[in-house]
Order: structure tokens, then C-alpha cells, then sequence
């Protein structure tokens, strides 16, 4: 019936219809025409809209003199709010009317408090030293593995890391998270416990975490050898672009590679990305005021690949 329609719409005369999109929304207007399977809808305020064709549910043609549908009222004004390119009909868009970025739960390597999501995960190379995955078991659990290519080539360099990441929202713009991470080399293991705060909207957030290492030798936790702490924050420019700037405070001279006792890693990248991939490009110069140690702006260059299954959310 709908193929039908569409056939005839093509070529006759303007109808009035009611589309329902696939989201239960329903709109209102003249169908002036129907091809390649899209609906072209002119609302009574003068506005078109377009729409593909997996996105409409039906249209149904009716008598231009019966009352407005209820349950979606048509537009009566130009100013009206009309979807925004890249955010399809019933798809879910942040404050700033994008698609959600699928990188939010992340920032160069620092964890924000977002999650995953159930059923979604990414598969990351952090410039060509840690080739890294993670995976949303629910909507609050992430779990993540990762090695060094590089490393696996060197006798007795083999690196390996396991983590997990506990997520909770507890407002509209504040999150928190725990979890911990354990890294294996040839010998000792290292391993890193943290608390993650994070203030804002998916577009734009800032988030503190703070951490504690201790080493694993043969079976046996050594006393903490450090705090550390990373400042990071994520600011969208636009549909597909981001700044990301993630800030490294090393507190204890055992984690000082001066051997004061701070030593600081900042660094700032733009963040080009889309539903599936992303790439981070940026600079990590490091900074201290207790070390004869030069400031070496060092490039940083990331890639990622996003995936989600079927069921995910």
C-alpha cells in the first residue's frame, strides 16, 4: 500500500497526508512528491522537510478539513525547532543538538565518569606503543585489555594491561566513576586504583582523577610508590570536532623521572571524529621546574575504532 502511494505521489497531484515517522512522531502537511523512497513534506508554515525513507513508518493521505493530529501538533511558525543535519529522526542528540559522541567515556588515555554503554565498545591505537579495547558489559560496567606490539618484539619486554571502570550518574551534568587498572611487564606488575569526577554535558566536561600505585613483585604488594592525578576536559566545536586537553600531575619522586617531587604532563589535540572512527592529534610537551630534563613537545596521534552490537543501547 505504502509503495503504492509513494508511486502515485510521484506524480500527481500535491496530497495532504499525515507522515508518521518511525519514532511515533506524527507531522502534518502537503506531500508534494516521493522518490528514491525519501517523503518531502512542506509544513503549513512554509518549512520542508525531508526525510529517508527508513525513517517514515507511513503516510496517510486525509481530508484536509479534519482536525490536526494530538499527539505530534504540527509547527504553526517558522522558528520552529527542525532537526538538525546529522541527527535522523528519533535518534537521540545531546544538549547541543548532535549526535552523541561515541568517545565520550575517554580522553587521551585518562578515563572520563561517562560510560560506555551496554553493548558498545572501541578498539584504540594510542600513537604506536598501546594498542588497546574496551567493552560496555552494562550501562554502568566497562571492562579493557590492552598490549604493546613494540614490547612483544623485545626479549623479556612483554606489556599488558587489564582494567574496569564503574560508572554512576548523579545528576544531569555530574558523574562519577572508580576502578583500577593493572599493567604486567616481565617484572614488577604495577597497579592503579582510581576515583574519577566529571562535571558537564556530553559536549563539553571537565573531569579530576586521582589514583595510587603500588608494585606486585613475586606475588607481593609493595607499599603505595605514588599519587597521580590527571585534569582533563573535552569542549565540541562542532558535529565532528573537538579540543581535548588531559593534564598529568605526578606527585613522589618515584614516579618523577627528574626525581623532584611533582612533575607535570600536560597536553591539548583536536579530536576529528564520526559514528565509527576517531583521531586525535596533539602535542604532549613536558613540563618541571625541578629537573634539568628539556621541554619536548612530543606528538600524540590516536586512532579509534567504534562498534556497538546489536542489542546495544
Amino acid at each position: 500500500m505504502l509503495l503504492l502511494l509513494a508511486a502515485t505521489l510521484a506524480f500527481a497531484e500535491p496530497v495532504q497526508a499525515d507522515v508518521v515517522l518511525d519514532d511515533g512522531q506524527i507531522l502534518r502537511g502537503i506531500v508534494e512528491r516521493q522518490d528514491d523512497g525519501s517523503v518531502i513534506l512542506t509544513l503549513g508554515s512554509g518549512t520542508m522537510l525531508r526525510f529517508p525513507g527508513v525513517a517514515v513508518r507511513e503516510v496517510r493521505p486525509i481530508d484536509p478539513n479534519a482536525p490536526a493530529p494530538t499527539s505530534a501538533p504540527a509547527p504553526t511558525s517558522s522558528t520552529d525547532p527542525l532537526p538538525l543535519p546529522g541527527v535522523a529522526p528519533g535518534q537521540r542528540s545531546t544538549a547541543g543538538g548532535y549526535e552523541p559522541d561515541p568517545n565520550r567515556s575517554r580522553y587521551l588515555y585518562s578515563p572520563s565518569a561517562y560510560a560506555l554503554g551496554r553493548g558498545r565498545g572501541y578498539v584504540s591505537q594510542k600513537e604506536l606503543i598501546i594498542t588497546e579495547a574496551a567493552f560496555g558489559i552494562t550501562d554502568f560496567w566497562d571492562i579493557q585489555a590492552g598490549t604493546s606490539v613494540i614490547t612483544l618484539a623485545i626479549p623479556g619486554g612483554a606489556f599488558g594491561l587489564v582494567g574496569t571502570k564503574l560508572s554512576l550518574p548523579v545528576g544531569d551534568n555530574i558523574h562519577l566513576a572508580a576502578g583500577g587498572q593493572a599493567l604486567f611487564t616481565s617484572s614488577p606488575a604495577i597497579l592503579l586504583g582510581f576515583g574519577t569526577f566529571t562535571y558537564g554535558p556530553e559536549d563539553r566536561h571537565v573531569s579530576v582523577s586521582v589514583g595510587g600505585l603500588t608494585t606486585i613483585i613475586d606475588g607481593i604488594a609493595g607499599a603505595p610508590t605514588g599519587l597521580i592525578a590527571t585534569v582533563s576536559g573535552s569542549y565540541r566545536l562542532g558535529p565532528k570536532t573537538a579540543l581535548v586537553t588531559e593534564n598529568w600531575i605526578l606527585f613522589g619522586g618515584a614516579l618523577s623521572p627528574s626525581g623532584g617531587d611533582i612533575f607535570v604532563v600536560p597536553s591539548l589535540a583536536v579530536r576529528l571524529f564520526g559514528p565509527s572512527f576517531a583521531t586525535d592529534l596533539g602535542l604532549v610537551p613536558i613540563i618541571t621546574g625541578a629537573s634539568d630534563v628539556p621541554v619536548i613537545p612530543i606528538p600524540w596521534i590516536g586512532f579509534t575504532w567504534n562498534w556497538a552490537l546489536p542489542y546495544a543501547d
